[in-house]
């Protein structure tokens, strides 16, 4: 009695579904025909056979007279709209999805009114069941009919489960098979009813014993599939959605940085511009042109427009108030790509030509009035690296940068599209993620992009700066482990309900043992999953230990890698995996990683430590690894931080350099003169150290200003290290105070002449701010035989001794320190 009840309940709430969405259709009622807003609809041929299917089920409990003719009659009409569902997805046929019927309403159907192909499926089936209900006569047919039922409710909550699941993600095919939410739900309801339905008739009803032992075999074995099931779903849904926020936080912090990056690039750039435009001397000389016409100005001009080419300008061109050009330097692109106007103050444009260039229009200002502007451009090629590679990222990886233009988007070459190109806002009914960035949204979305594929993305706009940038990734490479994963734990739930359902059969007793297994095999899928999708932005191996018989480790063999490890080790994973480590890598045996992974094994200490890699078979010059004990292996977390190491090298060379002149400082030159001390002395070779400073520089600093200063000292010491070999170490200590470090001398006399050289090189004048400065220069020397035994600082104290002299004999010249002569015992 209660599976005719359940019969009935099932059978009415699958003909209400159907007829509560046919009156959506009749009344354009979005509600009605989508269930939940936003959802696919149903379509009016789903919703008839709904209506067929649930009638079918319950009228026969009441009329069983009637059973034969009424379900041969509605599961051959079920059966024949299916079919030509099915015919029409093929293309094979038309006009049965009623279109027209079906465009009022915009649910993001590619097919308005049409079926998924896995929606006829199943009425197809649930038709042939209905038709064959009434004509069971043998077993082969019960049989048969169950395979039916079965796979019309796994149809149905392979539907609803793909929901939550993703499974578009997971398989492309799946988006183009993909039902409505509410006609899953139906699809499953349905099979219930027909699985109730001859579960309750006549001929299915066995007495006894074998009735007895049916239901408590058809209880466990459903309560062990519900059981594995929703362990093995509920565990890859919750590490699925794990994964998905660690990827778009990962994604959201990049683009965030590589905003700010962007942003204060072209910030800086704009800021060296201004420098151009703001120069006194600069303005000084326009001034003297614009009064004068005279030439000498106009040369000056030049010169220092000239310097500026040598501090990334490619180009700058010099016009007047009324446009006329006045002089240029290097050379400006005339006929970019692309060009975008930027949000800034003055005029910039973002330009692309072989990479990307900033075009700046700067007003020279003198007294309140623009005299001239100044156009100069920069091109940014950290801008053009960072926009073909994103590191870390895989195979489909890319950041897009666009403008806004009155048909929709243009956007600068990038990654997978290395050209300029056009986009409209809105492609198939979606918004882009770069249209929503200039809606002035910032987010992360799962949608689909340019090359029409699902992509997860991370936009927004670049500052204030009227462009946006858009990082994503394709979904597809996302999900590919996650896939593998779920194949597996999918065929390992299989395998794990067949063999429950065997030991079912032959003793109940076997039960609690199998729940056991299948939640301890859950339990190592996910942690086993934990670490690939947490990991999956580094390099990671599982390395199994190989021992000989005296249980020795001899080497490891690669149980496992991702993608990123891939590339690490410039191997694929058929060539890794079940390979030994020092067999594919015997650079690794060599090097010394492969006794620290012995170590780690033996100690069961870990080991996190920064590396510098000089194989050639590996991309990373240094790497960034942890190494954690994993049973009788190791698991290897490896990150490429070759960037950062060359940041701290730049960095190192920040705080060792003077920031004026660009020469060594007080800090580096020390260490140097320590190092050619102690190689004089082991080469038994001479050296000197001079010790030089301006003449009167004080009162040409004081005369005419601290910039004109500052200007002296770089001159000079562009002229120290043009008169001074290449292997000569120059620096400044300070204010005007410089040191030159002269190594590989022959005699004294060799320093005689490197300081004569010294004295003809500052004999040009140097025009400074149309001053034209005659300097000289005193230089004290100090000679280190290669038998003589003397201190770095009694060295430096005798150069400094011998400056003092010159100056004390009126500047200008040099001096070699010589001893002083022993004096004569008076006594």
């Amino acid at each position: 009695m209660h599976k005719a009840a359940g019969t009935i309940v099932s059978g009415i709430l699958v003909a209400s579904l159907g007829i509560v969405v046919l009156i959506g259709w009749i009344l354009r009622s979005p509600l009605l025909v989508q269930i939940v807003p936003g959802f696919t609809a149903m379509v009016i041929n789903t919703a008839v056979c709904f209506v067929l299917g649930g009638l079918a089920v319950v009228l026969p409990i009441f009329f069983p007279a009637v059973q034969l003719k009424l379900q041969t009659a509605f599961g051959g009409i079920i059966a024949c709209l299916a079919v030509l569902q099915l015919a029409e997805n093929f293309s094979l046929i038309s006009g049965v999805d009623w279109v027209t019927l079906h465009n009022w309403l915009a649910d993001g159907n590619p097919n308005p009114g049409r079926m998924a192909p896995n929606t006829a499926l199943g009425f197809l089936l649930a038709g042939a069941a209905l038709v064959g209900m009434p004509r069971i006569h043998i077993m082969r047919d019960i049989i048969a009919l169950r395979l039916l039922t079965a796979s019309i409710i796994f149809i149905g909550v392979s539907g609803v489960v793909g929901y939550f699941l993703h499974l578009e993600f997971l398989y492309s095919w799946y988006g183009i098979s993909r039902m409505a939410l509410h006609t899953a739900t139906g699809m499953a309801t349905l099979g219930i009813s027909l699985w109730l339905s001859w579960a309750g008739a006549n001929w299915n009803q066995p007495q006894g014993e074998v009735a007895e032992r049916r239901r408590i075999l058809g209880t466990s074995a459903f309560v062990l599939f519900l059981v594995a099931i929703t362990a093995g779903l509920s565990g890859f849904t919750i590490l699925q959605k794990r994964m998905e926020e660690n990827i778009g936080q990962n994604l959201s912090r990049m683009h965030q940085d590589r905003t700010l990056f962007f942003g204060n690039t072209i910030e800086h750039r704009l800021q060296r511009a201004a420098i151009v435009a703001t120069r006194p001397s600069f303005t000084h000389n326009l001034r003297d042109l614009e009064k004068t016409g005279n030439s000498d100005a106009l040369n000056l001009i030049k010169e220092s427009m000239e310097s500026f080419l040598r501090h990334g300008f490619s180009g700058i061109t010099l016009l007047s108030h009324d446009g006329r050009d006045i002089v240029s330097v290097g050379k400006l692109i005339t006929e970019p790509d692309l060009s975008i106007r930027l949000g800034t103050p003055h005029y910039a444009e973002l330009l692309w030509k072989n990479g990307y260039l900033l075009r700046v229009k700067l007003p020279v200002i003198d007294q309140g009035r623009t005299i001239a502007n100044v156009i100069a451009e920069q091109p940014m090629p950290v801008l053009t690296q960072m926009a073909s590679t994103i590191m870390g990222w895989g195979e489909t990886g890319e950041m897009g940068v666009c403008g806004q233009i009155t048909t929709g988007l243009i956007c600068f070459p990038q990654r997978l599209k290395p050209e300029i190109f056009k986009l409209p806002h809105v492609i198939n009914g979606e918004q882009l993620p770069m249209s929503r960035a200039f809606d002035g949204k910032t987010g992360i979305t799962l949608t689909r992009d340019y090359r029409r594929q699902q992509v997860i993305a991370a936009f927004g706009l670049i500052g204030n700066l009227g462009i946006g940038m858009v990082l994503k990734m394709d979904v597809a490479e996302i999900y590919r482990p996650i896939r593998e994963q779920f194949q597996l734990a999918l065929l390992l739930l299989l395998l794990v309900v067949l063999a429950g359902t065997w030991l079912l059969r032959t003793q109940v007793g076997p039960l609690v043992s199998n729940v056991h297994n299948t939640r301890r095999i859950a339990q190592e899928n996910e942690a086993r999953f934990r670490a690939a999708a947490e990991g999956g932005l580094d390099a990671f191996y599982i390395l199994e230990s190989e021992r000989d018989k005296q249980d020795e480790i001899v080497d490891f063999r690669f149980t496992y890698l991702n993608r990123i490890g891939e590339s690490s080790i410039s191997l694929t994973r058929d060539k890794a995996l079940d390979h030994y480590l020092c067999e594919l890598l015997p650079a690794y045996r060599t090097n010394g990683l492969f006794d620290k992974y012995k170590q780690v094994v033996n100690t069961g200490e870990s080991l996190v430590e920064d590396l510098q890699m000089n194989e050639p078979n590996t991309p990373a010059a240094w790497i960034h690894h942890q190494i954690v004990k994993l049973g009788d292996g190791i698991a290897i977390t490896s990150r490429n931080i070759t960037n950062k190491k060359l940041s701290e090298e730049r960095l190192l060379h920040m705080a060792q350099s003077d920031a004026l002149t660009g020469l060594p400082n007080r800090a580096l030159f020390y260490d140097r003169l320590e190092q050619a001390v102690t190689r004089a002395k082991r080469n038994r070779q001479t050296m000197a150290v001079m010790y030089l400073d301006i003449d009167h520089f004080k009162s040409i600093n004081d005369s005419l200003g601290h910039g004109a200063g500052d200007e002296l000292l770089i001159r000079f010491a562009q002229r120290l290290k043009q008169s001074t070999r290449a292997s000569d170490t120059v620096a400044r200590l300070g204010g005007d105070e410089f040191t030159i470090i002269v190594e590989g001398l022959h005699s004294e006399a060799d320093s005689e002449k490197i300081a004569t050289t010294i004295m003809e090189a500052m004999r040009p004048l140097i025009n400074i701010d149309g001053h034209m400065i005659s300097i000289s220069t005193s230089i004290g020397v100090a000679c280190l035989a290669s038998d003589q035994i003397i201190t770095t600082n009694e060295l430096l104290q005798r150069a400094d001794l011998a400056l003092y002299k010159v100056k004390s004999h009126g500047r200008n010249g040099f001096e070699i320190y010589a001893e002083p002569e022993p004096q004569p015992d008076s006594s």
